[in-house]
């Protein structure tokens, strides 16, 4: 286990694209998966793009952006694989694809299973636990921009901003407004008087998306552990799979999309869906779904963290 080097009880407010670095959260190891300790406290979920845009085959559009106050929780770096579940589970490897892969064409009913072998120590993430590990620490806007460029410009942000960062906040109360819309009068004027944060679009340290950092049209999937960490030190938060959150689908309260019938959601996108590399995005699905592209990972239950120190 790393030593810990941030206030577990506030969700900090990053410095620059590499403050805090990932190896600087607590990590543990549990039945040989490797845990990060996120801190608890204020962060915002959700996303608002600038056309409201979903994709048919997708569905159902992003959250409208919330502030959650969360507790702290440990995720797994990487997705389960196929040689860990083929061995909880007592399954032979059929030889379908390397044992270092993610775990994939598995419905929600089996990985109920998955969690009834293994205890109650691990469960699924949910939606706002699993976007605040893409995302990482909010961001002092202003800092990031002067690093990059030599100086904050307010005329410039948006441009600098545009599918990188969102979310944009002046301070951390529940009351306070998130500003998704960069071209605000009102946000634009006091970008120049006050210091604001904001959340990467992306579970990538730059929040751009590179080849380098995700996979699309790979036509298959990579090892878990394949790739730079994100901001947390995850792994394939964004590509490679989808993964099963605990939440139900509800519909996105005035989005006009809706998904008949479906009952679960997806988060992360596969490693053929370029359009779902965004932290905020969302699938709408149907419990038995499954395919190539649908995989899972855990997170600790709370008296397994306590058991486990973190």
């Amino acid at each position: 286990m790393t030593a810990a080097t941030m206030t577990p009880s506030v969700l900090p407010f990053g410095v620059g694209l590499t403050d805090p670095a990932p190896e600087e959260f607590q990590t543990t190891v549990v039945d040989g998966q490797e845990f990060v300790e996120i801190p608890g406290g204020l962060t915002v979920t959700g996303s608002v793009r600038p056309d409201d845009s979903v994709d048919p085959d997708v569905g159902p559009g992003d959250r409208t952006p919330e502030w959650h106050n969360l507790e702290p929780f440990a995720i797994a770096t990487k997705a389960v694989d196929r040689s860990l579940y083929l061995m909880v589970m007592g399954y032979p490897d059929n030889g379908r694809s390397p044992g270092n892969h993610p775990m994939t064409r598995i419905s929600w009913p089996c990985v109920q299973k998955y969690l009834d072998r293994v205890g109650d120590r691990f469960n699924l993430p949910t939606e706002d636990q699993i976007e605040t590990a893409m995302r990482g620490p909010a961001l002092d806007m202003r800092r990031v921009m002067e690093e990059e460029s030599g100086r904050f410009s307010a005329a410039d942000f948006v441009d600098f901003a545009r599918d990188r960062f969102e979310n944009f906040v002046f301070g951390r109360n529940l009351s306070e407004r998130i500003y998704t819309d960069p071209t605000d009068r009102s946000f634009r004027q006091r970008t120049r008087e006050q210091p604001f944060y904001g959340w990467r679009v992306r579970s990538t340290i730059s929040g751009l998306l590179t080849h380098d950092d995700v996979w699309y049209g790979q036509g298959t999937t990579t090892s878990v552990g394949w790739g730079p960490k994100g901001p947390f030190g995850t792994y394939n938060l964004n590509g490679n799979t989808w993964e099963w959150v605990l939440d139900p689908y509800i519909p996105t309260p005035g989005r006009q999309f809706v998904v008949e019938n479906a009952s679960r959601i997806l988060r992360g996108a596969g490693f053929n869906k370029i359009f779902g590399l965004r932290a905020g995005i969302r699938a709408a699905t149907f419990p038995e779904d499954f395919n190539d592209e649908i995989g899972f990972r855990v997170v600790l239950s709370p008296g397994a963290r306590k058991a486990a120190g973190v």
